[in-house]
């Protein structure tokens, strides 16, 4: 199963950045723009692991989170991955001022280690908006990342982090994307959602 442990932003930023995209669509219609409902900000891209490895991460995760409380993270600039052997990525830069999600992020990720669950060393926190293809004439794709980058954007604001989930991802080769499945959403412990909660979405099925 290919899993991966991520913050999901709450609605109402949602609706915001996709007022974003819907905009930056109309200008760049060429770039595969993401679903607002999709968005999220992943920690951890573990790709395929056995069971027995997902129901370790999900405890590791349920015990981790009452351990902190929920903290905020800021939207910033717009900016780009250039990649030349795949497609580049437009995204929202994430700012992480209170340090919160670093110190969660290193506690999750030395836990994880103790059980051969290797995470990076660190995170560049950012969510995804859009995707541009690769093509041959690399000064295409290039333009197209520098003019994106040069619009003007609205200022988004901050959101609450009120829990940390884990996704099953499915990938389709015939449209080349990624649909995700909630497995469990884990609160932390001062919550506005759900205090001190775990949602275990295949246990609940």
């Amino acid at each position: 199963m290919r899993v991966f442990v991520a913050i999901s932003p709450p609605e109402e930023t949602k609706t915001v950045i996709g007022q974003l995209i819907a905009d930056l669509r109309k200008n760049f219609p060429q770039v595969k723009w993401e679903d607002p409902e999709k968005l999220h900000l992943t920690l951890a891209f573990l790709g395929m692991l056995v069971d027995e490895k997902v129901n370790t991460l999900k405890d590791i995760l349920r015990e981790a989170t009452p351990n902190f409380r929920a903290f905020e993270l800021e939207i910033g600039d717009l900016s780009y991955f250039y990649k030349k052997h795949d497609d580049s990525i437009i995204y929202l830069d994430v700012v992480d001022r209170s340090g919160e999600l670093k110190n969660f992020y290193q506690t999750l990720r030395h836990t994880l280690l103790e059980r051969d669950i290797f995470l990076p060393d660190r995170i560049d926190p950012h969510i995804s908006i859009g995707r541009v293809k690769r093509v041959r004439k690399v000064h295409v794709v290039k333009d197209i990342l520098v003019d994106i980058s040069r619009s003007e954007i609205p200022h988004i604001g901050n959101f609450i982090v009120n829990s940390a989930n884990v996704y099953h991802s499915l990938f389709s080769r015939d449209d080349n994307s990624s649909n995700y499945h909630l497995l469990q959403s884990s609160h932390f412990s001062n919550s506005d959602e759900n205090p001190v909660q775990t949602t275990d979405t295949d246990r609940e099925s």
